[in-house]
Order: C-alpha cells, then structure tokens, then sequence
C-alpha cells in the first residue's frame, strides 16, 4: 500500500519550487488565533504580482476542497488581490498562477 504524502510536504514543494523562479518569493505564514483561521497557506509575490494559495492534497474527495471559511477567505483574497486559489500539485499552481496572469504562460 502506498503511502500518502502529508500536505506539509505538498506546500515545501510548491514552496521550493515557487522560491527556484525568477523575481518570485513565497512563503508559508505560521498563522495562530481564531482571527486568523481559515487562511491561504501560501503568500506570495512573483515579479510584483501578489497571489495567495490553499494547499489540499489531491484525491481525497471532499477532503480535497478548502472548507467553507476557507473558501470564503479565498475569494476575499481574489477581490483585494486577483489572485487567490486552491492547488493539489506543483502542475496545477503553474497552471492557476498563468491563467491569473502572475507567472508568464
């Protein structure tokens, strides 16, 4: 049986990967209090684009979804800043940061 990755691992991955492009920069926030609940888990800013993202681990069925809060924390993300996702991969972070225009296609 296969073992599943834990999503800590998927954000390191994006993280490293994001961190290897030119004029990118991204981090994972350590964020604590209710005040703070449901946030994106990646903050980023590549070539003076700024963009958060919801990590998920793929295939989990509904556990591959952001909850409700967090979903709600996306969009008001997307109305201040453009762009604001979920992502279960590295594939799909390149996609989404190129559909919203933030890493060249």
């Amino acid at each position: 049986m296969a073992t599943r990755k834990p999503e800590s691992a998927l954000v390191g991955l994006i993280l490293k990967n994001l961190n290897k492009l030119p004029r990118t920069k991204a981090i994972k926030l350590h964020l604590s209090g209710m005040n703070n609940a449901g946030e994106p888990d990646i903050f980023g800013c590549s070539d003076g684009k700024f963009f958060v993202l919801e990590v998920k681990r793929p295939n989990l069925g509904k556990r591959s979804q952001p909850t409700a809060l967090q979903a709600i924390k996306l969009e008001e993300w997307k109305q201040a800043c453009g762009s604001a996702n979920c992502v279960r991969s590295w594939e799909e972070t390149v996609q989404v940061l190129q559909e919203d225009g933030i890493l060249p296609g």
